[in-house]
């Protein structure tokens, strides 16, 4: 399947969002819930508000945990490659591996985000920056995100869970902890060294 913008560009009627280019995805393996299936993602001369993004995202079915029509899981190792080219000549490139779980109910979509395994890596993402500074990105308790809490919030974000971010470059570490308890309460916290600030997420529809 391949998506296709006009060279003119198109624009969102949400945020004006600006996209040219093609994306396009490929599946084999079989369907999507069969051990071994992947659907990959290229981008093709892709252009988002004049930063070109080229690469690969590739999802491929680990494992898929059937119960019933309205509970099964589905276990997800992703794998991705990317690199953004702005229009000063200035680049970034940003490298993922993590597992991804979706688990399925009559009452709530559930999605835990985690490290790959440790013979895989010992991050979920690492990358140089705009200005060169080497990062990575390690998830120490997995993100739980509830599809009902997004509705609710408008914003994609854990309800659970705590990542660090490193940046290789200047050795700085910075935390975020997503919380202990599972409330759509968009709260988390911002934690630098023996210093922490509870940092509110605003929704999509905000103007802030």
């Amino acid at each position: 399947m391949t998506i296709t913008f006009p060279s003119t560009g198109c624009v969102d009627g949400i945020k004006g969002n600006v996209r040219k280019g093609t994306i396009t995805v490929t599946w084999t393996g079989g369907r999507w819930y069969r051990a071994g299936a992947t659907h990959t993602i290229t981008l093709n001369d892709y252009i988002a508000n004049d930063v070109a993004i080229t690469g690969t995202r590739s999802l491929t079915v680990a494992s898929y945990t059937y119960t019933s029509t309205t509970f099964y899981t589905v276990i997800w190792d992703i794998v991705a490659n990317h690199k953004l080219t702005w229009l000063d000549g200035t680049s970034a490139t940003l490298s993922v591996t993590s597992t991804k779980q979706w688990d399925h109910s009559s009452g709530q979509e559930t999605y835990t985000y985690s490290n790959p395994p440790v013979a895989v890596s010992s991050y979920s993402a690492q990358g140089t920056n705009r200005h060169g500074q080497k990062f990575n990105v390690s998830i120490t308790t997995p993100l739980v995100y509830f599809y009902s809490c997004v509705r609710i919030s408008k914003n994609y974000m854990p309800v659970f869970g705590a990542k660090t971010l490193t940046n290789l470059t200047d050795n700085i570490s910075m935390s975020l902890n997503y919380g202990t308890t599972y409330t759509c309460d968009n709260v988390y916290a911002l934690i630098i060294g023996s210093g922490s600030i509870a940092l509110h997420a605003k929704n999509n529809s905000s103007d802030d």
